[in-house]
């Protein structure tokens, strides 16, 4: 999973909500912000629910896929 931070420039009208892409297929996810926050699931390195989470046996790099392209 690859997670783009907002951007907010209105004055050169760029705007792009934070969302993270899927490492299979590249499908986008928005995460939606609330007051109280970013979801828990997003602060604590986890998937959003229905997308799956596979670790490296080597290194520890984590990759995240979406329901169509669950392993």
């Amino acid at each position: 999973m690859t997670y783009h931070a907002s951007l907010d420039f209105h004055a050169m009208g760029v705007y792009q909500e934070p969302h993270i892409t899927c490492d299979g297929c590249g499908v986008v996810y928005v995460i939606k912000l609330t007051r109280r926050g970013p979801p828990y699931w997003l602060l604590t390195n986890k998937a959003p629910k229905g997308w799956s989470y596979v670790r490296d046996r080597d290194g520890g790099k984590t990759k995240h896929y979406c329901p169509e392209c669950k392993p």
